[in-house]
């Protein structure tokens, strides 16, 4: 017997239909759940040997030997060939309602019946046509061995519709109604952690395009100016300061990923990215009113002011003006910058600022007679 443990750490995203992966207590290649109810039909099928010894071999109860040796095989692959298993105890069902009808003999109710209700609860969670196969649990429910008595025992009586059929069709509905209610939980749980799974995925890369992408172009622009106006050391102690602030804020970013910390959304870092950035600026005095905003508010402004920075410097002829108004509810935000020789770059920039103000406010941005401009507004 194998026990399947969850170490806890990083647990996989189970497939909602896949019961292998669900299955924690193993006998062989069998689930113990089906280890058990084997157990129960096997101890039926015994059962269904005494009236051989006791009657002698008589065909009524030959056959229903047989078709208990048959639903007992069956049910024991009932999940791992789940179409066929319950297609083969749904025959064989049909043929012991027709032994039942016919014998003279009486072949008592027995709990190889629970292999009919069990069978449907398996094709509905962990499989499919259960549309099918619950018109014929319930149809096989209203009809019965117990509605549905041998000759020997009276035969049919509409009573016995409200003692045996209609107790057998609420546990048909019941059964089919808790598997669907289950496979519809599971598998909305696992599309809410896959969208889940897939928005952090898209946040994980506007962050580290806003975080590593501006610190990686202002070390690039630092390194071709010091080139070009042959200032080495100074460039250096500048290239180390960008180093230290990108570092921090990639570390930052980790300890956002683990859970510790929520992303910087600190306005007056943006002075910060506008000094290495050489844009012109117009900004606000008091840039503390922001820390009122609401976080996703704060976001907005602090990325989208270091990703016009870093597309100034990578796409502009010049670093441009950048105009900054906010007031206690939110801000105004606009730049302009000539539009270099690499034109306005592939837009993944942008596109991660629209994310960002999508919801929240308006951006809006052109290219005309070689100048880029842009305007947000929040709210």
């Amino acid at each position: 017997m194998n026990i399947t443990k969850d170490d806890g750490v990083n647990p996989p995203l189970l497939d909602p239909l896949d019961w292998r992966s669900r299955t924690r207590i193993w006998c062989g290649i069998f689930p113990i759940s089906d280890i058990a109810w084997t157990s129960l039909f096997l101890l039926s099928t015994a059962i269904s040997i005494h009236p051989i010894i006791l009657f002698g071999p008589l065909k009524w109860y030959i056959f229903d030997l047989l078709i208990h040796i048959g639903i007992t095989v069956a049910a024991i692959f009932r999940k791992i060939y789940i179409q066929y298993s319950a297609a083969a105890i749904t025959v064989l069902f049909l043929l012991f309602l027709l032994v039942t009808a016919l014998t003279p003999v009486n072949l008592g109710i027995s709990p190889i019946l629970f292999a009919a209700p069990l069978s449907l609860w398996t094709v509905t969670r962990w499989g499919s046509g259960s549309i099918f196969f619950l018109l014929l649990a319930s149809a096989g429910a209203v009809v019965n061995p117990g509605v549905f008595a041998p000759p020997i025992l009276g035969g049919f009586a509409p009573q016995r519709i409200i003692i045996f059929g209609i107790p057998a069709v609420v546990l048909v509905v019941g059964c089919y109604a808790h598997a669907q209610w289950l496979r519809n939980q599971a598998v909305k749980r696992y599309n809410e952690v896959t969208n889940a799974t897939l928005h952090q995925r898209i946040t994980l890369s506007r962050e580290l395009h806003d975080v590593v992408g501006h610190g990686l172009t202002a070390i690039k622009v630092t390194a071709q100016t010091a080139l070009y106006l042959d200032q080495p050391r100074e460039s250096l102690t500048q290239i180390l300061e960008l180093t230290e602030r990108s570092l921090a804020d990639v570390r930052a970013l980790v300890e956002t990923l683990n859970g510790s910390d929520i992303p910087n959304a600190d306005p007056a870092m943006i002075p910060y990215f506008i000094q290495h950035s050489g844009i012109h600026a117009d900004l606000p005095d008091n840039l503390t009113v922001a820390q009122s905003w609401p976080l996703r508010y704060r976001i907005a402004l602090v990325r989208a002011v270091q990703e016009i920075c870093t597309n100034a410097l990578k796409h502009g002829a010049s670093p441009g003006t950048l105009a900054l108004d906010i007031n206690s509810e939110g801000f105004v935000l606009e730049a302009h910058n000539p539009v270099g020789k690499s034109g306005v770059g592939t837009g993944s920039g942008l596109s991660n600022i629209r994310d960002r103000i999508s919801g929240i406010g308006t951006m809006h941005y052109e290219v005309h007679d070689g100048w880029f401009t842009l305007r947000i507004c929040v709210p």
